[in-house]
């Protein structure tokens, strides 16, 4: 019994894959095919900068990679890029929808960064800005926030200079970042060597990390 279930279940994901593979029904730019469930990522990662000219060279400057369950466009060129970013910006303004985001906030509450483009989106992107201009977004308020936070900045960066070894910057810049937002919103700022802004720092970095693909 266990048998037919496990073939049922592998005939299916080969279909699946064969119908996506040789009809395309969704009409995606082409790429290779990869392999069923695990997809073609692989072939790109994680030398991106490298692999990604080599399959444009194949299958064009536009094409597709599959990651899982998830088909993912690349482009390659920088006229290309330019051309989606700005020229037709409101065409490719929408965010993919992302179920692990859909788990921890719930339909419909997208926000702004994950939203889709759209009179809702509009309608937040407004409601934020006039909030955060209330704050000082714009005016000499926030400006001050960030200058005040600069010493800090540079005072961590020295004492991890100081050990001479390799380190990853980006924690001090995400502490900072989250600083001056925690001064704006809360009034208060913490230490970067505090432990519960560090966990902090590290479940939110966490999360967006496995919202990848």
């Amino acid at each position: 019994m266990i048998f037919e279930i496990v073939i049922t279940i592998l005939a299916a994901v080969l279909l699946h894959w064969l119908i996506v593979v040789l009809f395309n029904p969704w009409r995606y730019p082409p790429g290779p095919a990869g392999i069923p469930v695990i997809g073609s990522l692989h072939l790109a990662a994680p030398d991106f900068h490298r692999k990604l000219p080599k399959l444009a060279k194949k299958y064009g400057p536009i094409f597709t990679i599959t990651a899982g369950y998830r088909r993912v466009v690349f482009l390659v060129g920088y006229d290309l890029i330019k051309e989606v970013i700005t020229d037709r910006a409101k065409d490719f303004a929408s965010r993919c929808p992302n179920m692990i985001g859909r788990l921890v906030r719930g339909d419909g509450l997208d926000g702004i960064a994950a939203s889709p483009y759209g009179p809702k989106w509009t309608a937040n992107r407004k409601f934020f800005y006039s909030a955060m201009r209330t704050m000082g977004l714009g005016k000499q308020g926030i400006e001050k926030c960030v200058i005040d936070e600069i010493p800090y900045i540079v005072e961590e960066l020295e004492k991890l200079c100081s050990n001479d070894e390799l380190f990853e910057p980006s924690s001090v810049f995400d502490s900072a970042v989250l600083n001056v937002l925690a001064y704006l919103t809360f009034g208060n700022r913490y230490s970067y060597q505090d432990e519960k802004f560090k966990e902090l720092i590290h479940i939110n970095n966490d999360f967006f990390q496995k919202q990848n693909f």
